[in-house]
This record gives C-alpha cells, sequence and structure tokens, in this order.
C-alpha cells in the first residue's frame, strides 16, 4: 500500500544562468554612461532568481459505500498514485521597485517577501500506475483522478507557502543576485554602488 502521506521536496533549482546575468550587469551597461537603474531592470534580476522545486506527492481518492451499497462493497473505491509537481518560488516583480542613488551612492530597493508564484505543475512523465481497491460494479473514472490531483495539488501548495526556511532562501537569493547586479553596473560605469533592501510596507 502506497503511504498516505509522502509528500516531500525532491530538489530546488535555480532559474538562472550566469551567461544571462552577465548580459544583463555587463553588456547593457556598457552604454550607460552613469544613468539610474530603473526598476524594469531590477524586476528581470528577480525573475531570474525564481526557484524551481519539486515535490513527491501521493493523489489519493476514496469514496465509500453508500445507501445499500454495503452490500458486496458497491460503491465503495479508493485509488492512490504517485507523481512529482514542480512549484515556482519567487519575488512577485510587480511590487518592486528601485530609488537612488543618493550622495552615498546607495540605492534603495523595495523588495517583498517570497511566494508561491504558481500553482503546483504536474509533471506528467513522473506519475505512477494507480493502484486500486473497488467494490463489485464499481469504477474509478477520470473524474475520480482529477479530483484526487486537486486536493494534491492544493496539499503542495498549503505545504510550500508554510515553508518558511524556502521562501526566506528564495528572497535572500533575490538580494544577493540584485546587489550584484548593482555593484557591477557601478564598477561599469566608474563609481561605488551599495544596497539597502526595504519592505513594501516600510
Amino acid at each position: 500500500m502506497v503511504p498516505m502521506n509522502s509528500l516531500r521536496k525532491l530538489a530546488c533549482v535555480l532559474l538562472i544562468s550566469m551567461s544571462s546575468l552577465l548580459a544583463l550587469s555587463g553588456c547593457e551597461q556598457q552604454s550607460a554612461e552613469s544613468e539610474p537603474i530603473e526598476s524594469a531592470q531590477i524586476r528581470q534580476i528577480a525573475e531570474l532568481s525564481t526557484l524551481k522545486c519539486y515535490y513527491h506527492n501521493v493523489a489519493k481518492f476514496t469514496q465509500e459505500a453508500g445507501g445499500m451499497g454495503w452490500l458486496g462493497g458497491m460503491g465503495y473505491k479508493r485509488m492512490w498514485f504517485e507523481y512529482t509537481a514542480i512549484v515556482e518560488i519567487g519575488i512577485n516583480v510587480n511590487e518592486i521597485s528601485i530609488t537612488g542613488p543618493d550622495e552615498n551612492g546607495v540605492y534603495t530597493v523595495t523588495l517583498p517577501e517570497a511566494e508561491v508564484l504558481t500553482n503546483p505543475q504536474i509533471d506528467e512523465g513522473s506519475i505512477i500506475e494507480p493502484l486500486t481497491e473497488q467494490g463489485w460494479f464499481t469504477e474509478i473514472t477520470n473524474e475520480d483522478r482529477m479530483t484526487a490531483l486537486r486536493d494534491a495539488q492544493e496539499t503542495v501548495r498549503e505545504t510550500v507557502n508554510n515553508d518558511d526556511s524556502l521562501l526566506f532562501q528564495a528572497r535572500e537569493r533575490a538580494k544577493e543576485l540584485i546587489e550584484r547586479f548593482i555593484v557591477n553596473y557601478g564598477e561599469t560605469v566608474g563609481e561605488e554602488y551599495s544596497v539597502r533592501f526595504v519592505d513594501p510596507e516600510e
């Protein structure tokens, strides 16, 4: 029997290539003559810092026999199947803004907390053949399968939303890439820049 509670994180990968970051922090900046960095540029960097996380999960569906269904178990059915869900975690770029630099070369970046950016997506190739139990004349339908998936995906989303460590990691990664971009920009145009991050409410 498949364990009823087997949700676990398999891995998280960063959706960024160093060539992409260098392109944003190098080639574009070489043509800029100490022009202030714009919010659109910082939003691009934040998008690059998105984490794609893989979660192993079990979808399950249960229907008990009803009415006279106790006779021979008619109406009773259960189903379990394992699969991998993919969740993207990062920063809502619409809430990002940047001001500066001030007289000390400090840019202030408004950066919200990280969050789940997409509904969990199913890796179709990861779905394992369902295990089933059912009574007489009882059929497990595609609708049952979809119900099981919807419930399981909601479990994944709630799990990620409650994973403070992972959300913190995603925000820290965004801060690291944004700061690197701004510092590199300063070096390109002969300035020494630093970064101050603030929450949207601050």
